[in-house]
């Protein structure tokens, strides 16, 4: 590959990254979406943030960071070292484990021929391409495997990708021509069905690529066996400008996970954040968060 750009173009938008948040087998999420009655969450999907869990917020912006480091390293020195041939778009699926020590990046690629007139992509057209396996501390490639065959339907695979489309799409008319880093992560969340009182949901984490934002949370539907899901909700977190030398500010009452991550990648010392209900702090060295 030779041109960033190339990564994932869908309009004048750039989706460079979904990611989870757990290695999982190929197939273990295959079919899920609608759950039964449950008190706790089934393997590798979380519970929603809750407001005023300033823990859970931490946990989840630090798993954030370390996707983004994972995502980093696995373009520049695995997908940009192999390339690609002119008009193919690639898809970078992230995932880390739960120490934050090692992670891999699973590309999926679609060739010109299976992009649509108007930039427009389809997770059953993809292709499992190259599989980059990582070390985070210190950073260094393990491995790089080229694959083959497609992504296939009702696959871990395709619904990771179709939640990125799916946000990707409702993005582009809330962010017009800005350009994202997409990360998801899978939540059990409840509905007021009786016959399906449990859905796992995809949280989206839209990072802007710009360093000053915009980002934004977007909450994707269940997911279908061979279609690409509704979104459920849309949330700006940052707007474009809000972070800079001075501290972030953010739209809520209280830092989201993606405060944690632009304080994380601001410097060493801690990092100022607005919200509605006053002023806080990120430590960028451990994503704490706290009162000043």
């Amino acid at each position: 590959m030779h041109r960033r750009e190339t990564i994932v173009g869908l309009g004048a938008l750039l989706a460079s990254a979904c990611a989870n948040n757990a290695n999982h087998d190929k197939d273990e999420f295959a079919g899920l979406g609608r759950v039964a009655s449950s008190s706790d969450p089934p393997p590798g999907v979380y519970r929603p943030i809750a407001q005023g869990d300033i823990a859970a917020v931490q946990e989840r912006g630090v798993m954030l960071f370390g996707l983004q480091r994972a995502l980093r390293l696995g373009f520049e020195e695995g997908a940009q070292s192999v390339g690609t041939a002119q008009g193919d778009i690639i898809l970078p699926l992230t995932d880390v484990d739960p120490g934050g020590r090692s992670a891999q990046v699973l590309f999926v690629k679609w060739g010109r021929d299976h992009v649509g007139v108007d930039g427009s992509l389809h997770p059953k057209y993809a292709q499992r391409w190259l599989l980059v396996s990582l070390m985070l501390e210190p950073e260094r490639v393990l491995d790089r495997e080229l694959l083959a065959g497609d992504v296939g339907e009702d696959t871990v695979e395709f619904h990771r990708a179709a939640a990125m489309l799916a946000a990707a799409k409702a993005l582009q008319s809330r962010a017009p021509g800005a350009a994202f880093h997409l990360f998801t992560v899978p939540e059990l969340h409840q509905t007021d069905s009786r016959r399906v009182p449990t859905i796992i949901a995809t949280r989206v984490y839209a990072m802007g690529t710009s360093e000053d934002g915009p980002d934004f949370e977007v909450l994707v539907d269940a997911a279908k066996k061979s279609q690409i899901p509704d979104v459920l909700s849309v949330t700006q977190v940052h707007a474009g400008g809000a972070v800079t030398q001075d501290g972030v500010t953010v739209a809520s009452a209280q830092p989201a996970p993606a405060t944690v991550v632009r304080a994380m990648a601001a410097g060493s010392g801690p990092v100022a954040v607005q919200s509605s209900s006053g002023a806080w702090l990120v430590d960028p060295r451990t994503g704490r968060i706290s009162r000043p």
